[in-house]
């Protein structure tokens, strides 16, 4: 609710809503209302009350969720009359989970089928039904040319797939038990990969510290007119995704219990007093004075829609 009364102010995405109930529960303040933004001139915070002013972003890739968007748009089969398989293509969508600062170009969808089609019967002509079979082919066909100068074909066409596809793409025939009665065609999905760092510093603390250094100004902005009175908190939130994941990953299963934080400080700007990240159920926040990590779990995750 705000005190204005304006239907577009009232409007909260997810992230802000949990971004709400995290600072809500760690400031100990349950009088945070969403500001106005007619309020003045230039950006406003999302929400203040008499002791607190709160500021809620998330670590988002505009790349990723355009990617996501296209995905889910054309999920499903898509019929390809010449191929004999069903063929389940996944692009790598690592690059772009990972992109919050520049954009990261992905395949465009409606027209994979189109350009895949013919490289795929080609693959079916030669015998080979994935991606890493061809690959190990083209290996093989690599040290022979080094020898003999021989042509390389099954690299050529690794090459051809990931000029459509992007690097590591996973490409292979559908072989499981009713796989035969799909249609025959092409099942587009994406996927991510990546390492796993076991340490709290790497994981979380210089993800956020790159993230303020680099992406913060809209929430400094924000907080640049609030009066000294005011305690100034800025909220991150972790999508499901790209560092987003890896914080909920390592906050929800690496290191489990709410004593394990990290040991390194974050240098804070002038602007903000305490910085809070979400990731899940899962939060943990820093103070500037004085100068310390605490963590917690929300006692209530609120309804998203």
């Amino acid at each position: 609710m705000t005190a204005c009364g304006h239907k577009k102010c009232e409007n909260e995405s997810d992230a802000e809503k949990a971004g709400l109930a995290a600072a809500s529960q760690v400031l100990n303040d349950s009088g945070l209302q969403r500001v106005c933004e007619n309020e003045a001139d230039g950006p406003v915070p999302d929400y203040r009350s008499a002791r607190h002013t709160v500021e809620v972003k998330q670590l988002a890739s505009t790349s990723y969720e355009a990617l996501r968007r296209a995905s889910s748009k054309n999920s499903g089969i898509h019929p390809v009359p010449a191929l004999t398989k069903t063929w389940m293509i996944s692009t790598d969508a690592t690059a772009s989970s990972f992109a919050i600062r520049h954009d990261v170009k992905a395949p465009f969808f409606p027209k994979l089928p189109k350009k895949l089609g013919p490289l795929l019967r080609e693959l079916e002509d030669r015998g080979i039904f994935s991606y890493r079979e061809l690959v190990k082919i083209g290996n093989r066909e690599r040290f022979k040319a080094s020898a003999t100068g021989s042509p390389e074909p099954a690299l050529e066409l690794a090459r051809r797939i990931v000029a459509i596809l992007g690097d590591n793409p996973t490409c292979e025939a559908i072989d499981s038990e009713g796989s035969e009665r799909l249609p025959k065609g092409i099942m587009l999905t994406r996927k991510e990969s990546g390492s796993r760092v076991p340490d709290l510093n790497v994981t979380v603390r210089d993800v956020v510290q790159n993230w303020i250094e680099s992406d913060s100004e809209n929430m400094r902005a924000s907080m640049s007119r609030e009066g000294n009175l005011q305690i100034r908190c800025g909220v991150v939130v972790a999508p499901g995704y790209g560092y987003g994941f890896k914080i909920m990953r390592a906050l929800g299963v690496d290191f489990p219990e709410l004593s394990d934080v990290p040991t390194d400080p974050l240098k804070l700007p002038d602007e903000l007093d305490i910085l809070i990240i979400v990731a899940a159920d899962q939060v943990i926040s820093f103070r500037k004075s004085p100068g310390k990590w605490e963590r917690t779990q929300l006692a209530t995750i609120p309804l998203t829609g």
